[in-house]
């Protein structure tokens, strides 16, 4: 059965730890496939997409089928990891009887948090309670581990607590610019933007001040925005007023690889209404995700 038959009855499955280790380490504990192969006995992960010191995404298949994530967002002096679970959690017309389905969701979601505290004994076994580990820009760092990241130019703003993600597109810098900056379309392509109006425009007629209706859940909200572009190489965006939206900082990082480009979406969004910060960095790469396929999309369509 396909993984995008209606049939199947998949769930989403969410958790993340905050762990005081080395990145390095983290990211070799956390990505490991055989060690989330011993997690969840019987399923097989098989990367499809290794994205360095961010993490890595699995197909997974045998006794689940789906796909899984595990996304590491630097923060303080410590590294938070998200895990993620998008799986079938039954097998045949099993999945049918609520009741065992509700038992087999209960013991993956149970499996996935057990895993992850043991992964932080593991880690922070020879730290005592209270302290930190050695801040990174005080410790040598191998060639062979990843390094911090850090904006592709100066210019571009470090959020505390940002979502990240990044897309390869078949253009060249200035093509993909152009669609960034042309707003009055956005509504073709961007999901959830219903309308766009240019408020204002710097030296070089690019648009300085820009107001959006935006519907894309959970974000609905009459906002705008402030543009600072840096070439074809950047662009950063703050909040100027909205109703839903408390702040929102956001930055398009373009970076000429080859044949292709690859262009990073950074987001810090804050709801004047509270929102568990789980569900609000979900939310934040909602957002990200949908952006980048839809950017991509029109640019090589144009290309």
């Amino acid at each position: 059965m396909p993984l995008n038959d209606p049939s199947r009855h998949l769930v989403d499955i969410v958790d993340e730890i905050f762990l005081v280790a080395d990145p390095g380490e983290i990211r070799r504990a956390t990505c490991d496939s055989a060690r989330w192969a011993g997690w969840f006995p019987g399923a097989v992960f098989t990367p499809y997409q290794d994205r360095g010191p961010l993490g890595v995404r699995w197909d997974v298949t045998g006794g689940l089928v789906g796909t899984a994530e595990v996304w590491l967002e630097g923060h303080g002096d410590g590294t938070v990891v998200h895990a993620y679970l998008r799986v079938d959690p039954g097998d045949g017309d099993r999945l049918l009887r609520p009741g065992r389905r509700r038992r087999r969701v209960a013991r993956i979601t149970l499996g996935l948090k057990r895993a992850l505290f043991d992964l932080k004994d593991l880690l922070e076994a020879d730290r005592t309670p209270g302290t930190t580990r050695v801040p990174i820009s005080e410790r040598v760092v191998s060639a062979s581990e990843p390094r911090p990241i850090s904006p592709t130019t100066e210019g571009a703003r470090q959020m505390a607590d940002q979502t990240t993600s990044s897309i390869d597109i078949d253009a060249e810098p200035a093509a993909i610019m152009a669609v960034i900056a042309d707003f009055p379309s956005y509504p073709e392509w961007a999901k959830g933007v219903r309308s766009t109006t240019v408020l204002g425009a710097d030296d070089d007629g690019r648009a300085r001040e820009v107001s959006f209706v935006l519907d894309a859940a959970p974000i609905r909200d009459e906002y705008t925005l402030s543009y600072v572009w840096d070439g074809d190489r950047q662009v950063t965006w703050s909040l100027v007023k909205a109703t839903m939206l408390k702040a929102m900082e956001g930055a398009y990082l373009l970076d000429r690889r080859g044949e292709t480009t690859e262009v990073t979406y950074r987001l810090q969004v804050d709801l004047a209404i509270p929102m568990i910060g789980m569900l609000k960095r979900k939310g934040e790469r909602v957002i990200i995700d949908t952006a980048l396929k839809g950017l991509k999309r029109r640019v090589e369509t144009l290309a």
